[in-house]
């Protein structure tokens, strides 16, 4: 802001340091001086109006915010008041049937659902590789899946009393 204004520097001799001084800024003198000064003010005050009404607005869509904040907030109050489900009951089948709760149930669903995992398909896929192996670049494609089929569902069978 100096370098616009102008800079001049003093030497003090006794130390030998110069510091800038600051010129005042001169005004264009006349008749001027005065419109550009009131341009100068009517555009800031315009700007500070139009910013006045963003703020308006930016109020009015908090409000908006704040009122399903409080609608939700009561509907958490009020689901937890409900009577609980028993322990055999399907917990998604209670959420489809009290739709009251509709904008939890989305929530409820997603927290609820199996969640996706990639292990058994990775130890799908690292079975897989133990039997493809280079030294058995012979086999054929069908017996390979029977291999895995058989080495991932032994333990079911078993289970099953089926072997």
């Amino acid at each position: 802001m100096l370098g616009d204004v102008g800079e001049s520097s003093d030497t003090n001799e006794a130390e030998g340091t110069s510091s800038p001084v600051a010129k005042r800024a001169r005004l264009p003198e006349g008749n001027e001086a005065t419109t550009s000064t009131r341009n100068n003010i009517t555009s800031i005050l315009s700007d500070i109006l139009m910013s006045s009404d963003e703020d308006d607005d930016h109020a009015s869509a908090n409000g908006n915010v704040v009122d399903k904040f409080l609608i939700l907030k009561s509907l958490v109050n009020e689901y937890n008041r409900e009577k609980r489900i028993a322990i055999h009951e399907d917990p998604l089948m209670w959420w489809n049937c009290n739709t009251k709760f509709q904008p939890l149930y989305f929530i409820a669903r997603q927290y609820l659902a199996c969640p996706p995992g990639s292990v058994a398909s990775e130890q799908l896929f690292s079975g897989a590789g133990l039997i493809y192996d280079p030294l058995r670049n012979r086999l054929e494609g069908n017996k390979a899946s029977k291999l895995l089929f058989i080495k991932y569902n032994l333990l079911l069978l078993e289970q099953l009393n089926l072997i």
